[in-house]
C-alpha cells in the first residue's frame, strides 16, 4: 500500500548493471491490478493483467508514457436494459484496499462484450442504482473510499462521519450518459447503514432511503448486581447506625444494540439538474432498529420497525423478545416528512 494506505499496481522499471552489482529502480508504470506478463515488443514495453493489456513508451525510463491500452474483462454488479443498449455497474471498491472508482459501461444489449462507452461514477461504492424515464439515478456511499477500515454495505456498519452523494444522469440518448445533477448528505449517525438496496418513492419526484443504527461494540450482556442506595443516619453519640440491603437486579443494555436510532432520508428530484436532500430524521427510539420491510405510495412510506427496549417494565430486551411496531410517515411534495404515531403489531412486517 502507498502512505495513504491505498494499494497501488504498477510496472516497475529496474537497471541492471550485472557488472558492477548496482540494482536502480527508475519509473513506473501504473497498472491495473497485478500485472501478469509483460515483455517487449519492439520499442515498446507490453504488459497484461486479467483486466487489460496495456503498451508503454519506455524511452525515458524515469517517466514512461503509456502508449494504448485495452480492457480485457471488468466486474459487472448490475445490469440495466436501456431501449437497445445495457448498462454494465461496476460498484467500486471491491478490493479490499483498492482504490477503485465505480463505472457504468455502455454495450448492445445483444453484444454485451462491445463497450461504446465507460463512465466514471465517482469515489465511493454504488449502492442503489434506479432508472425512471430518461433519468438514471445513482447514490453512492464514499465512505468505501477508505484506508483499513470496513466499509458500509447494504447490511454491514461502519464508523465515523460519512457522505451519501445522489447522481441523476440522462440516459435518453445513449451510449451518451450525462451526469444532469448531484447533490451529497451526510449519511446519518456515525456506523449507520443503509436499510435496503432501493429508493422508496412516496412521490414522483420525492425518492426516500432509510438508515439503521450500527451495531455497538459492548462486550457484555446480562445483569449487573447493583445493591439498593441507603440514606446512613449517625446517632447522637456519633456511632452510625446499622444498614442492610437487598441486591437489586439492573438490566443494562445488550451490547450490539446501539446508541442512535433509525433515521429517514428524503430527496427532492423535481429539478433533475439541481436534486436536493432533506437532513436526516431520527424517529422511534434508542436500540431501536428497521426490519426490513418498507413500501412506499401515495406521500406515504411505511416501515416495520424492532424495539429491544421495553419502556414500562424498564428492561432491555434480547432480539427474540423486541417488540414490534409500524411506522407511518407522510411525505408531502415539498418540504419536510412528518412522523405519525407508532403502531404497535404482533409480529414483524414481511
Amino acid at each position: 500500500p502507498d502512505s495513504a494506505g491505498k494499494w497501488k499496481s504498477a510496472v516497475q522499471l529496474l537497471d541492471l548493471d550485472a557488472a558492477n552489482g548496482v540494482l536502480a529502480a527508475r519509473g513506473v508504470i501504473a497498472h491495473e491490478f497485478e500485472a501478469r506478463r509483460s515483455a517487449m515488443v519492439g520499442d515498446a514495453l507490453v504488459s497484461i493483467s486479467q483486466r487489460e493489456l496495456i503498451a508503454a513508451d519506455i524511452a525515458d525510463r524515469d517517466a514512461p508514457s503509456i502508449l494504448s491500452e485495452v480492457s480485457l474483462a471488468w466486474p459487472v454488479d448490475r445490469c440495466l436494459e436501456v431501449g437497445t443498449h445495457l448498462i454494465q455497474i461496476e460498484d467500486g471498491n471491491w478490493n479490499w484496499y483498492s482504490d477503485n472508482r465505480s463505472a457504468a459501461r455502455i454495450s448492445p444489449k445483444d453484444n454485451t462484450e462491445a463497450i461504446y462507452a465507460e463512465i466514471d461514477l465517482g469515489e465511493g461504492q454504488v449502492k442503489i442504482v434506479e432508472r425512471r424515464g430518461n433519468n438514471l439515478f445513482v447514490l453512492r456511499d464514499t465512505s468505501a473510499k477508505r484506508s483499513g477500515v470496513l466499509y458500509r454495505s447494504a447490511f454491514w456498519p461502519s464508523s465515523g462521519s460519512n457522505e451519501l452523494v445522489l447522481d441523476i444522469y440522462d440516459v435518453s440518448n445513449l451510449p451518451t450518459m450525462t451526469l444532469v445533477g448531484s447533490v451529497a448528505v451526510p449519511s446519518g449517525n456515525s456506523g449507520s447503514q443503509l436499510s435496503s438496496t432501493r429508493f422508496l418513492w412516496p412521490r414522483e419526484n420525492r425518492p426516500a432511503i432509510f438508515m439503521n443504527p450500527g451495531y455497538s461494540y459492548r462486550y457484555w450482556y446480562g445483569d449487573y448486581v447493583i445493591a439498593e442506595p441507603v440514606a446512613v443516619a449517625l446517632n447522637t453519640d456519633g456511632t452510625t447506625v446499622k444498614a442492610t440491603t437487598s441486591p437489586k437486579m439492573a438490566s443494562v443494555k445488550p451490547y450490539w444494540i446501539s446508541d442512535a436510532k433509525p433515521q429517514l432520508i428524503v430527496f427532492d428530484v423535481s429539478n433533475p439538474s439541481a436534486p436536493s436532500a432533506g437532513k436526516a430524521i431520527d424517529f422511534a427510539s434508542e436500540g431501536s432498529r428497521l426490519n426490513g420491510a418498507s413500501e412506499a405510495a401515495n406521500g406515504l412510506v411505511v416501515t416495520g420497525v424492532s424495539h429491544s427496549y421495553n419502556p414500562v417494565s424498564k428492561i432491555w430486551l434480547q432480539n427474540s423478545g423486541a417488540y414490534q411496531s409500524v411506522q407511518v410517515i407522510d411525505v408531502p411534495v415539498s418540504g419536510d416528512p412528518v412522523m405519525r404515531s407508532l403502531i404497535d403489531v404482533p409480529g414483524k412486517l414481511v
